[in-house]
């Protein structure tokens, strides 16, 4: 099969699915950003806020009246999230699936996005940033051999952002966590108070902190699981052995699909400052898988 990847990934319509997908990602972002606000930043305020209340028992009434909005807003939260993050996930399988030239499994990925739901999301992003969404270097490679590199690199630059991304999350945390609570102990209050005024509004924090790095690392898990299988049949391609039959690949890309559907979005501002580094490892890293298993 002709490898017309590099030709494929740059035709408009192509593009118009990369942009609207980077959109309705965006819009799951700006939800984690509220929820990181709902979870950390209230918390923190409330903490502050008691310091310069004297009677306590509006503190007590602001942490009850935001222990129960936290609960609704959150539920309201993941809903969009997951709406807006499933259809990203669709869009972005789409392109796969055309550029790639493998099959739409339904059973797996449902209905296909409308038109209508790419123009909608499409906005007035520039082209710029998604032409040569897949490193041109791959042209030089049978279709097959070029496919396997395309999902690899994808997982690679995944799993980069992530690790990044807790090591983060554990830093702030500990930070956050540790100022909040010794706060409390310099001012010589009292264990009632502490677990009042500090413990209570800072528990949706601590599990909104939890449930963010147990889901990265269990996305990581996912990512290293298809990137070994990937590895193992990259080893034995050097070896003069066939890559992969159809099926294999149609089968990796719907394990991508349903890691991108559940995955958590990594905020844009880490994305963009790290871009340009990764985009140099990911050429660099296909450069030498080329020389190493397709020479």
């Amino acid at each position: 099969m002709e490898n017309n990847i590099v030709e494929l990934e740059n035709k408009q319509e192509n593009i118009d699915k990369l942009k609207a997908a980077h959109h309705l990602y965006s819009i799951v972002g700006y939800i984690s950003i509220a929820s990181f606000f709902l979870c950390v930043i209230v918390p923190i305020f409330i903490s502050v806020l008691r310091n310069f209340v004297d009677y306590q028992g509006i503190v007590l009434h602001v942490i009850v009246g935001y222990s129960l909005i936290a609960v609704v807003l959150g539920i309201v939260f993941d809903f969009y999230a997951e709406k807006n993050k499933t259809l990203a996930a669709k869009i972005q399988q789409l392109f796969d699936c055309n550029i790639l030239e493998l099959e739409w499994n339904k059973y797996i990925c449902g209905q296909r996005p409308s038109l209508e739901d790419i123009n909608h999301n499409t906005g007035r992003l520039s082209n710029v940033p998604f032409v040569n969404w897949y490193d041109r270097a791959i042209s030089s490679l049978s279709k097959s051999e070029a496919t396997i590199i395309c999902f690899r690199t994808n997982l690679a630059y995944d799993m980069d952002l992530r690790t990044t991304f807790v090591k983060i999350i554990d830093i702030v945390a500990f930070i956050v966590a540790i100022s909040i609570i010794m706060m409390g102990f310099v001012q010589n209050e009292g264990i009632r108070d502490i677990v009042v005024f500090v413990i209570v509004p800072i528990i949706p924090m601590i599990k909104w902190f939890v449930a963010i790095r147990k889901q990265n690392v269990a996305d990581i898990k996912k990512c290293i699981s298809l990137k070994e299988r990937i590895d193992d049949k990259l080893e034995k391609l050097s070896n003069g052995d066939e890559v992969y039959h159809k099926h294999e690949l149609n089968q990796i890309q719907d394990g991508i699909f349903e890691h991108r559907k559940v995955a958590f979005k990594i905020p844009d501002f880490i994305y963009n400052y790290m871009r340009e580094r990764l985009e140099g490892d990911t050429h660099l890293t296909v450069t030498q898988i080329i020389e190493r298993y397709c020479q």
